[in-house]
């Protein structure tokens, strides 16, 4: 459903959601060991190299990134991928909990605004 529906309506996953979206765009996903819970994971954003705690709570991760899907956000603790995009597409998500993070929730929140505006035709 999510690689029908991609390019047609925009596209915000979280936790799961980011790991569906992964396995739609050829990622493969794998069990961790120990999974990342808590309140205060680092995480770095690759465009802007800000690092920011976030809160998170699963306990599995990408691998194996494939050529449609480029990588947002890493991990500081460990490297695991913590954020992806379909490149080209308004298609994106976090495997950590962003409403939860202060600074990366507004960011990511304001970017899927402006998925949908420009869905509906708007600036």
């Amino acid at each position: 459903l999510v690689k029908q529906l991609q390019g047609k309506k925009p596209m915000f996953g979280v936790g799961l959601g980011c790991q569906i979206i992964a396995l739609a765009n050829g990622c493969s996903v794998e069990k961790m060991n120990f999974g990342h819970r808590g309140s205060n994971y680092p995480v770095r954003n690759i465009k802007t190299n800000k690092v920011e705690n976030t809160s998170q709570n699963h306990g599995y991760i990408i691998q194996n990134v494939s050529d449609c899907v480029e990588v947002s956000y890493v991990n500081v603790l460990d490297g695991s991928i913590e954020g992806i995009e379909v490149k080209g597409l308004p298609c994106f998500a976090s495997q950590f909990i962003p409403q939860n993070c202060l600074g990366v929730s507004h960011e990511l929140f304001q970017k899927f605004i402006r998925c949908i505006d420009e869905a509906k035709g708007g600036k």
